[in-house]
């Protein structure tokens, strides 16, 4: 009908003159506002805690970092271990954030309910004489029924913010456990703080602070009775090997225990024994080191590839050898937290095994005479693929392994399991017979899953690392550590078997 009637030329006049009349009172049309886009410009001085800043401080370090990571084109998890990282200030942009964020908050009337984010704050902001401060008000505020207990708890905190800082603050960490030191508290608790500050020391090349630390460790330690040294607390702060002998080691120093090891075997391990029964209380003769010194089994195999690599044993007599037990689930089959079992993204793999990798080619690189064996076993699966024979998925592994370009031989070895009974019917792997041949029944062996041995030339193994896949990235020393022993073997003079013995 509407288009009936404006098709009438008739009811153009008509239809035109209405509109003028109903316009004449109506206000004119406004033009159209633009929508503005809201300013969604964070300013860090309008954060009111703590908390909200150090996660913004967080937020702009690693800004920082991945930019430079990308100027300079590299992927941190596969460098060289750096000593020198925990030393370097934060990135400026992150500790301008920090300064501004905590600009509100003053050291003589700061908030002392979130004491330790604004401490830890502080530090990042380069206020540490505004950390003292805030730190000699919450000691003045320690409830007199509680002193002990809260003091301690207290400065145990602030040691702990000290050496996760960035710069590390050692000195300052070891200047508060000094003064802890004067108040009564529980030497096992003061036992695993002082461990940490010589890992810390260790972890950046401070051996003076380190050598102090170990120091304070065997102290503590000598001083623990019979029940302290059999109690679960002190077995869960890493028991007598990382209480004593990672601090006797740290004492004697790396050059005596390599200048022993490049002697022979035997003056290595009579080396460790002595520094085993000083803790212990009991002749060296009697000291159980686990594998250390032990003979080191054969490797026996299903798969080899290379496949003429059977042709000889493994380790190999004459040769100084790394035996790398690999659980291959832990590098390649536990993605599946991330959903997407698929991708080729090298982040849906441990930054570990990365790591381990390429510290394992750097090793073939520098040591050409090196034995790598990398030892696995089948798992009745790979990744996404469906059910594959032994073969088969020892083929995937070894794809894998080159893949990585990870460097030796790999032996794998078919997995015997069983069933439950239906309706479950799910499969239970047997123990893997190279992994229990080398564990020898030791404790501190037993149910690794990944682990490493290096073997002298004569077939005796003189170290071990329980997790050699962590063991072998880029988080700390060990890798330098190892990398020294390996030189020590390959520089021994000549003298065939009668290395062992000297």
């Amino acid at each position: 009908m509407l288009r009936l009637v404006l098709s009438s030329r008739r009811a153009r006049p008509a239809i035109l003159a209405s509109v003028v009349m109903l316009g004449a009172g109506v206000a004119p049309c406004t033009a159209q506002t633009r929508f503005a886009w809201p300013d969604t410009a964070v300013d860090a001085a309008e954060y009111t805690r703590p908390t909200q800043c150090l996660a913004a401080v967080e937020r702009v370090r690693r800004q920082a970092e991945r930019r430079r990571w990308r100027e300079q084109n590299v992927i941190p998890d596969t460098m060289p271990w750096d000593p020198e990282a925990r030393r370097r200030p934060l990135p400026t942009s992150a500790v301008a954030t920090a300064q501004r964020c905590a600009a509100r908050w003053a050291a003589p009337t700061g908030t002392l309910r979130e004491f330790g984010p604004l401490f830890a704050l502080y530090l990042e902001a380069g206020r540490d004489s505004d950390a003292a401060v805030l730190l000699r008000r919450r000691l003045a505020a320690v409830d007199p029924k509680q002193a002990d207990v809260e003091r301690t708890a207290i400065i145990d905190s602030v040691v702990g913010i000290y050496l996760q800082a960035q710069p590390v603050r050692l000195a300052a960490a070891e200047s508060l456990l000094s003064e802890r030191a004067r108040h009564k508290a529980d030497r096992l608790e003061r036992l695993k703080i002082y461990v940490q500050l010589m890992g810390q020391a260790a972890g950046v090349h401070d051996t003076a602070r380190a050598r102090r630390a170990a120091q304070q460790v065997v102290a503590i330690a000598d001083s623990l009775t019979p029940a302290e040294r059999e109690s679960e607390e002190f077995q869960e702060s890493g028991g007598p090997f990382t209480a004593y002998m990672m601090a006797w080691s740290t004492i004697v120093g790396d050059r005596v225990l390599l200048d022993s090891l490049r002697r022979s075997t035997a003056a290595y391990m009579s080396l460790l024994r002595s520094m085993w029964a000083r803790w212990s209380k009991r002749r060296p003769e009697l000291i159980d080191l686990g594998p250390l010194g032990e003979k080191a089994p054969p490797i026996t195999a299903d798969f080899w590839f290379p496949q003429d690599s059977a042709r000889h044993l493994h380790p190999t007599p004459g040769h100084v050898a790394l035996v790398v037990f690999l659980d291959r689930t832990r590098c390649v089959d536990g993605i599946g937290h991330w959903l997407d079992f698929a991708s080729t993204d090298r982040r849906d793999e441990w930054h570990q095994c990365w790591a381990a990798a390429v510290n394992l080619r750097r090793l073939a690189e520098r040591f050409p005479p090196l034995e790598i064996t990398v030892v696995s076993r089948t798992y009745g699966y790979f990744m996404y693929a469906p059910p594959l024979s032994p073969a088969e998925e020892a083929a995937y592994s070894a794809r894998w392994m080159a893949g990585h370009g990870i460097p030796g031989t790999l032996a794998v070895s078919t997995t015997a399991f069983g069933n439950l009974n239906a309706p479950d019917g799910r499969r239970i792997d047997k123990p893997d017979s190279n992994a229990t041949r080398y564990d020898s029944g030791s404790k501190q062996s037993r149910g690794c899953g990944s682990h490493f041995y290096l073997v002298d030339q004569d077939g005796m193994i003189v170290d071990y690392q329980c997790g050699g896949v962590e063991y072998l990235d880029n988080s700390g020393p060990g890798f330098d550590q190892l990398s020294q022993k390996i030189d020590a073997l390959l520089h021994r003079s000549e003298g065939g078997a009668s290395r062992a013995a000297r």
